[in-house]
């Protein structure tokens, strides 16, 4: 999670468990939560991954770089 302009924001995670698979499902959605406010909303994201589909993950990191 990263903090900007007053909002903290997620990207990924994970959700339930497959037992077929037997590993958790990952998220690739990402969230903005702002705690002063009250609210959180999903956000819609452009990717510019392979193919422009963002991976899901989980146990990475996020940065700003920038003005």
């Amino acid at each position: 999670a990263i903090t900007y302009r007053n909002e903290i924001i997620i990207f990924g995670g994970e959700e339930s468990y497959n037992s077929k698979m037997k590993q958790r499902i990952l998220s690739r959605d990402s969230i903005a939560i702002n705690p002063s406010q009250g609210y959180w909303k999903l956000l819609s994201c452009k990717c510019e991954g392979k193919l422009g589909i963002l991976h899901p993950r989980r146990n990475h990191q996020a940065a700003i770089i920038g003005k």
